[in-house]
């Protein structure tokens, strides 16, 4: 099977002296191990001489000539400059003794241009000639005053990189315009390349919309004193990261919120008598289901047509809560309703079964009081489904913010340590608040019904697939980067937090019941069953250990998200 996508990728910074760079190795290995996992066959030069880059140059032309891939993509961040309007890569052997020794770019798309679909050229060098001041914190090559340039036996003058002919379907990207410094970069990538790799997997966003976004963001990162550069002749969109089916649903999420949404409805319908209140609440959970779905289409149309707001620097508190907000409150209203329905089933049967047994008993012992029949299933469903998006959102919210929110002496800060044993005390610790605060007003509800009580037996362990919904949809929740991949990796780590909430799950409940605990808690509270302060205090005891295990369920998920797929679970610049 023929090559679909080839890259060749350049990193040059071990230069001698003051020409020395520390970001081009790292950007060049992030850059090829970012295309690889998007299908590009990736061949890389690290550091290397004059003759080597020109070997490998020719043995990838050789290979694009051979299998005329449908992308061809090349990158280099190093040292660049400019000689009579041509632009030149600096190897890293390039100071010899009477001259410079350089790699023409021009020529490098001229042979590649006739032999692929597509052409990408991604230039992280600076364009234009700057003191050594500069020189220190760029990637401009400032040449010494005792040295020539010498191209075909003629002596030349260097300056920066100059615009270069891009021939049909090429798309040519500078990290500098004309005049400004490309810079190294204060962390481990310079800002060009660190943009690109964060937007380079968002799911169908077409090149030139990508590039806007990065040139947005490197703006930001350099207070406004990089600028980068493109010009194109492409013929057709190109997508580093197609997957139109999962952008323009929505995400499969909202979809099947809403399918599961319609259930609930659907049985509503169907109770004779039912009065205008429970069609009305019935309505509003596929309502709420389809305006979260039109949000998600209207956000990718939005990103088509390139509306972007970049935000530089390091992220803020505020800036940190809202998107803890965004994913808890979409993702565990969407996952709460597919969740309900599997609680509903389990609830609604168990209700019939010891309506049974307690009637068949009754005919023996009239005096025994038995709870009331059943309700329909439609009830019980809408019930259950706003008390678990109740439950879901709280749970999804706290759980996130604390994962990178802590707790100080002025109040909330922004974490800056994000090690695993950090996330998973601070999704424990949000799951722990949320767990009290919710099982104790659903208690104080239900508990004042004559039914049977949702104990921990039936609500975590009997909801296997409900909870690795819930889990995974909090974690996971993004109109841009749910893509198949993403998905997957999603799945399988929430999988396996299923194993460890199990575990976790089986010790706490088993504490509760093998110390008399819980059944000292029940007797406790059926001596005065309508007690506001008794059903608190027994809501409070349930929600603690279940509120517990869904917050390491969600810590493990994130963590295992972040590893497996190598991008953060909360997206900002910073990250």
């Amino acid at each position: 099977m023929p090559v679909a996508r080839r890259a060749l990728v350049f990193g040059i910074g071990d230069y001698p002296g003051d020409f020395h760079l520390e970001s081009p190795d790292k950007d060049a290995g992030a850059v090829a191990s970012a295309l690889t996992k998007l299908n590009f066959q990736v061949s890389s030069g690290i550091d290397a001489a004059y003759d080597t880059m020109n070997a490998l140059v020719d043995a990838f032309v050789k290979a694009v000539e051979t299998e005329r891939p449908q992308v061809t993509l090349f990158y280099y961040s190093g040292h660049g400059l400019q000689i009579e309007e041509q632009n030149y890569l600096v190897p890293v052997d390039f100071d010899s003794a009477e001259k410079l020794k350089l790699v023409p770019v021009q020529d490098i798309i001229d042979r590649i241009c006739g032999c692929s679909g597509q052409l990408i050229v991604l230039l992280d060098a600076c364009r234009s000639n700057f003191d050594s001041a500069h020189v220190l914190r760029g990637k401009g090559i400032n040449t010494p005053s005792n040295k020539s340039i010498y191209v075909g036996g003629v002596e030349e003058q260097a300056t920066g990189l100059a615009e270069m002919n891009a021939s049909n379907s090429t798309f040519i990207a500078f990290a500098a315009a004309p005049g400004d410094v490309a810079y190294d970069g204060e962390g481990a990538l310079s800002p060009f390349t660190q943009a690109f790799l964060d937007y380079v997997d968002v799911v169908d966003l077409p090149l030139s919309n990508l590039m806007s976004r990065v040139r947005q963001r490197v703006l930001a990162e350099t207070g406004g004193r990089q600028r980068t550069w493109d010009q194109s002749s492409l013929m057709a969109p190109f997508y580093f990261n197609p997957g139109s089916m999962f952008l323009f649903m929505g995400n499969a999420l909202a979809l099947a919120g809403l399918i599961a949404a319609l259930v609930p409805y659907s049985y509503i319908l169907t109770v004779p008598n039912i009065s205008w209140p429970w069609i009305a609440v019935s309505a509003l959970l596929p309502l709420i289901s389809l305006l979260i779905l039109m949000f998600g289409m209207q956000t990718a149309y939005g990103k088509l047509r390139g509306d972007f707001q970049a935000a530089g620097g390091t992220p803020t508190l505020r800036e940190q809560l809202m998107q803890s907000l965004g994913k808890g409150v979409l993702g565990g209203y969407l996952s709460s309703i597919v969740a309900g329905l599997g609680i509903t089933y389990l609830y609604y049967r168990t209700w019939v079964g010891d309506y049974r047994v307690c009637k068949a008993a009754w005919a023996v012992r009239p005096s025994i009081r038995c709870m009331n029949p059943p309700e329909p299933f439609g009830q019980i469903a809408v019930e259950i489904a706003v008390a678990a998006a109740l439950v879901a959102c709280v749970l999804g919210v706290l759980s996130l913010t604390f994962a990178r929110v802590g707790i100080g002496r002025g109040g909330f800060v922004l974490a800056g340590n994000r090690s695993p044993v950090r996330i998973l005390t601070g999704t424990i610790f949000g799951g722990a608040v949320a767990g009290i605060l919710t099982a104790s007003l659903l208690m104080l509800h239900f508990g004042k019904l004559h039914r049977p009580m949702v104990t921990p037996d039936l609500l975590l362990p009997g909801s296997v697939l409900g909870t690795a919904v819930i889990v995974f949809a909090i974690v996971n929740f993004d109109f841009e980067r749910l893509d198949p991949r993403r998905l997957l990796v999603g799945a399988a780590a929430s999988l396996v937090s299923i194993v460890a909430g199990f575990l976790a799950s089986g010790l706490l409940f088993g504490l509760l019941f093998y110390s008399g605990i819980q059944d000292a808690l029940i007797n406790w509270i059926g001596k005065d069953a309508l007690s506001d302060p008794r059903l608190l205090v027994g809501g409070a005891v349930y929600g603690l250990p279940v509120g517990v295990v869904l917050g390491l369920m969600i810590g493990i998920t994130m963590i295992l998200t972040e590893r497996w797929s190598g991008k953060p679970v909360f997206w900002h610049n910073a990250d």
